[in-house]
Protein backbone atom coordinates (compact mmCIF):
# COMPACT_ATOMS: atom_id res chain seq x y z
CA UNK A 1 0.00 0.00 0.00
CA UNK A 2 1.66 3.26 -0.97
CA UNK A 3 0.92 6.20 1.18
CA UNK A 4 0.33 9.64 -0.29
CA UNK A 5 2.58 12.22 1.58
CA UNK A 6 1.20 16.00 1.89
CA UNK A 7 3.28 18.55 2.71
CA UNK A 8 3.67 19.85 6.36
CA UNK A 9 2.96 22.33 7.58
CA UNK A 10 5.27 25.31 9.21
CA UNK A 11 5.24 24.27 12.85
CA UNK A 12 3.10 21.08 13.09
CA UNK A 13 5.65 18.75 15.23
CA UNK A 14 3.58 15.77 17.12
CA UNK A 15 5.72 14.75 19.85
CA UNK A 16 5.24 11.10 21.10
CA UNK A 17 7.10 9.55 23.66
CA UNK A 18 7.75 5.56 23.81
CA UNK A 19 8.93 3.51 26.29
CA UNK A 20 11.12 1.29 23.34
CA UNK A 21 11.80 3.94 20.48
CA UNK A 22 14.13 1.03 19.16
CA UNK A 23 11.08 -1.13 18.48
CA UNK A 24 8.72 1.80 17.53
CA UNK A 25 10.79 2.53 14.84
CA UNK A 26 11.38 -1.21 13.79
CA UNK A 27 7.72 -1.11 13.51
CA UNK A 28 7.45 1.67 11.53
CA UNK A 29 9.59 0.45 9.18
CA UNK A 30 8.61 -2.63 8.87
CA UNK A 31 5.00 -1.14 7.79
CA UNK A 32 6.47 0.90 5.13
CA UNK A 33 4.78 3.80 6.89
CA UNK A 34 7.23 6.68 4.83
CA UNK A 35 10.11 7.56 7.88
CA UNK A 36 11.34 11.36 7.18
CA UNK A 37 14.28 10.52 9.45
CA UNK A 38 15.82 7.60 10.65
CA UNK A 39 16.52 6.79 14.24
CA UNK A 40 19.10 9.42 15.40
CA UNK A 41 20.84 10.08 18.81
CA UNK A 42 20.21 13.44 19.44
CA UNK A 43 22.89 16.40 21.60
CA UNK A 44 20.34 16.56 24.14
CA UNK A 45 20.61 12.42 24.59
CA UNK A 46 17.30 11.34 23.11
CA UNK A 47 16.68 9.52 20.56
CA UNK A 48 14.55 9.67 18.21
CA UNK A 49 12.64 9.05 14.34
CA UNK A 50 10.24 11.32 12.52
CA UNK A 51 7.50 10.16 10.09
CA UNK A 52 4.75 11.93 8.22
CA UNK A 53 1.12 11.11 8.43
CA UNK A 54 -1.10 10.85 5.47
CA UNK A 55 -2.49 14.19 6.35
CA UNK A 56 0.71 15.93 6.43
CA UNK A 57 1.57 16.04 10.27
CA UNK A 58 5.03 15.65 10.76
CA UNK A 59 5.30 13.13 13.79
CA UNK A 60 8.07 12.90 16.22
CA UNK A 61 8.58 9.42 18.03
CA UNK A 62 11.19 9.56 20.91
CA UNK A 63 12.57 8.00 24.29
CA UNK A 64 11.54 9.13 27.15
Amino acid sequence: MELAVRSVPTGAELVLEVDDVDAAHRRAAESGWPLADGLTEQPWGLRDFRLFDPDGYYLRVTSR
